[in-house]
């Protein structure tokens, strides 16, 4: 059996000690020149994250980056499509549970 790859990691600068980033999981760059192309799953969650901007655009009029709320604002909005999405998950679930 070969030896596993070695594994480089990158501690966060002003982080934790203890946590380490793997290099290949590390973000580029925002400046990046070239960055790679999502394909498949992620090129898809892609498209589906650019439609959403462009929904949130026509409603709102701004883009979430510009958007002016507070941080308590941002964390209630989280938390509420939190439970949207554990109230689909469970529907979700019980639904495989009744078809088995």
């Amino acid at each position: 059996m070969a030896a596993p790859a070695p594994r480089h990691y990158i501690t966060e600068p002003g982080g934790l000690s203890d946590i380490a980033i793997p290099a290949v999981l590390r973000p580029l760059p925002l400046d990046d020149p070239a960055p790679p192309r999502a394909t498949g799953t992620e090129a898809r969650v892609c498209s589906d994250i650019a439609a959403r901007q462009a929904l949130g655009l026509r409603k709102y009029g701004v883009t979430v980056e510009a958007n002016p709320l507070a941080l308590q604002q941002w964390l209630q909005h989280a938390y509420e499509e939190a439970l949207d999405l554990a109230i689909y998950l469970r529907r979700a679930i019980e639904q495989t549970e009744r078809d088995a």
